[in-house]
């Protein structure tokens, strides 16, 4: 296996601001030139979307044999559930116009491969705990064929029984959902010293089998990937809700829909006019039959009147 680093990881205590930190990292040449600024651990938050969250069942039957004694068959069930990871670059940025770099040691390359595996634990006597794993990018041999894995980080969370079936119903539910990751107080991140809490870049130290700190004392040990002091994960399942505020898009559907021709709002206007007058003539022709007779009596009655 040979790492793919570029630079070499030097320890120093000859530090830029000794009344901060009294020990520091930093990326060298072969020639042990200094590449980097002064590198101190970074305690603050980080942020990963995931892209996806898929659930995987492992069913596994294996027949025992034993001396002196028949055969036996185990069984083994497994589920672990994977998240693909995307670093969010904007959230631990220094200002809203920049975004953070994150690369391992000896490298510029920007780790683009992360996931979450979330577990079972063994027992509920087993504590719950998150830990995180990564190495930069190497080439391994398989099968006579070299093998290039790339820069990766693995965040490894294990969880009670009940945690772990409500995250299983949730990767089995087909409702839209978005995940985020948070990470705080993490072993193995580095960055130059600010006053505030975001910074540009971050470097990511691994275990010494990838890693090799350069006059590195017993008595300090640069924290690596390992212990995560803080972990959150955030879920939020999305329904869709119909509003009643049109919008422009709405506004040209309406446009679209065909609007009848004002001729025929015309035409239908006379017509209902016409129906309207025809039933008011007919009302007072009933009105007028009905007074007839009153009428006639009236009229003899005057001319009785004249007469005498």
């Amino acid at each position: 296996m040979t790492s793919k680093l570029d630079k070499l990881i030097q320890f120093s205590r000859n530090t830029k601001h000794t009344s901060l930190y009294e020990w520091s990292l930093h990326e060298a040449s072969p020639s042990s030139e200094k590449l980097s600024s002064d590198l101190i651990p970074f305690d603050w938050t980080i942020r990963f979307s995931a892209s996806s969250l898929k659930l995987f069942s492992d069913l596994k039957i294996r027949r025992v044999y034993r001396e002196g004694s028949s055969s036996s068959t185990e069984l083994r069930t497994s589920t672990v559930l994977v998240a693909d990871l995307a670093f969010d670059s904007a959230y631990s940025a220094s200002s809203k116009w920049s975004g953070t770099r994150l690369s391992m040691f000896g490298t510029d390359r920007l780790v683009t491969t992360a996931r979450l595996r979330i577990e079972e634990v063994a027992d509920e006597s087993t504590v719950e705990e998150c830990t995180i794993w990564g190495c930069p990018s190497y080439q391994t041999e398989v099968d006579f064929h070299l093998r290039t894995i790339p820069d990766t980080l693995e965040v490894s969370l294990r969880v009670s029984g009940p945690r772990f079936q409500e995250l299983c119903a949730v990767a089995a539910s087909p409702v839209a959902q978005s995940l985020d990751v948070y990470l705080s107080r993490v072993d193995g991140l580095y960055s130059v010293w600010a006053p505030e809490i975001g910074t540009d870049s971050i470097k990511i130290l691994a275990d010494s089998e990838y890693h090799v700190v350069l006059g590195a004392e017993d008595a300090v040990q640069p924290p690596r990937l390992g212990v995560v002091g803080e972990f959150q994960l955030t879920l939020v399942r999305h329904a869709a809700i119909r509003s009643i505020i049109s919008s422009p898009a709405d506004e040209a559907d309406d446009r679209d829909v065909p609007v009848p021709a004002l001729a025929a709002f015309t035409e239908d206007a006379r017509v209902i006019a016409a129906q309207s007058a025809q039933d008011s003539v007919a009302r007072v022709h009933k009105a007028v039959a009905s007074l007839a007779i009153p009428a006639w009596i009236c009229v003899v009655l005057l001319g009785l009147l004249l007469v005498f």
